[in-house]
């Protein structure tokens, strides 16, 4: 594999200055260059055992961590790019059947059409081989997902056909219908998150504890949607919870279950509840800080208040959101 690490380790150099041109911070740019450092010495490692798949885990986990915080679309990212799906198709062509194969960390939007389609063409060669492998089937409905969701919604209803107690086989099928409900007509869009609630309530059953915490922000989001807000109602009272045992996710687990709880009250008619619940939404407890992406994603209750004429609740949910400035989508700032 041609290298990336020409320079890259000298204090900040060529790099450095490309990425303060292009507003990156200097902890992204620190962190990038520790992730390439530590690139080189895995790949040093699998010259002499290149058939380990715990080291391919960690390049193609590290690869893809270094292209997050490189500068986007620069010759860089792209290189580092090439070496990451270079990783990931050997896993494909050599583990495709372990639960890695199907994280998130083994895709990049900004791969080259080229490598794309080779990682495109190993999962097709390895569902050809073992069609009735629910987890293969799984790993590449989750490849799938960016390229052709239709494609990878059949891929995961097969896989659950063939594994329905596999709970992230049946979670990740939900998952696919969600995203099939955007743009989808009410009738059908009611149909299609009512039967994802269903799966991921059935998955829930079988997950451990942790693995059912990371469910749980979807399962009530899905009861909302579909109007079941007494099923929505427990299940942000459980986000709560998590919040108060120290959950990882601790802050946007308490936002989301705000902003629920909100959007029910303006449901029930409750307008003073509603403009509380987003208020709170904006000042999580002492020492938890709101991931920003957060905001965009749940504005729905923003825009619910606005519609109803609230402005001056809203301002003061976006001062408290100016907390977090440095992040914020621009339109908010």
């Amino acid at each position: 594999m041609k290298s990336v690490f020409h320079g890259v380790l000298s204090p900040f150099q060529t790099i450095a200055n490309s990425m303060r041109k292009k507003g990156k911070t200097f902890a992204s740019r620190k962190k990038l260059n520790e992730k390439l450092a530590l690139a080189m010495e895995l790949e040093k490692q699998l010259e002499a055992d290149a058939e380990s798949i715990s080291l391919r885990e960690k390049l193609i986990e590290c690869y893809h961590t270094a292209m997050v915080h490189a500068v986007f679309k620069s010759p860089q990212q792209s290189e580092i790019a090439g070496q990451h799906a270079a990783h990931v198709l050997w896993y494909v062509q050599h583990a495709p059947q372990n639960t890695f194969a199907g994280s998130p960390c083994t895709f990049w939007p900004m791969w080259s059409a080229e490598n794309t389609e080779k990682v495109h063409c190993a999962w097709m060669s390895q569902i050809e081989k073992f069609p009735h492998d629910a987890w293969i089937l799984h790993n590449a409905a989750s490849f799938s997902i960016f390229r052709d969701l239709e494609k990878a919604k059949a891929l995961a209803a097969k896989a659950h056909n063939l594994a329905p107690e596999n709970f992230e086989v049946s979670s990740r099928l939900a998952q696919l219908l969600c995203l099939k409900a955007i743009g989808s007509d009410p009738e059908q869009k009611l149909r299609l998150i009512n039967e994802a609630l269903q799966l991921r309530e059935q998955a829930m059953e079988l997950m451990p504890d942790e693995r059912r915490r990371e469910e749980l922000r979807d399962v009530a989001q899905n009861a909302f949607d579909i109007g079941n807000y007494v099923k929505a109602r427990k299940y942000a009272e459980e986000l709560f919870e998590l919040a108060r045992n120290n959950y990882w996710d601790a802050a946007n687990v308490f936002y989301q279950g705000h902003i629920i709880l909100g959007r029910i009250a303006l449901k029930n008619g409750e307008l003073e509840e509603a403009k509380s619940r987003l208020l709170k939404a904006g000042n999580p407890p002492m020492g938890l800080e709101i991931i920003p992406c957060r905001f965009d994603l749940h504005s729905e209750l923003v825009q619910d208040l606005l519609d109803r004429n609230e402005k001056e609740v809203v301002q003061c949910y976006f001062d408290d959101c100016k907390k977090y400035k440095s992040k914020l989508p621009d339109k908010w700032k």
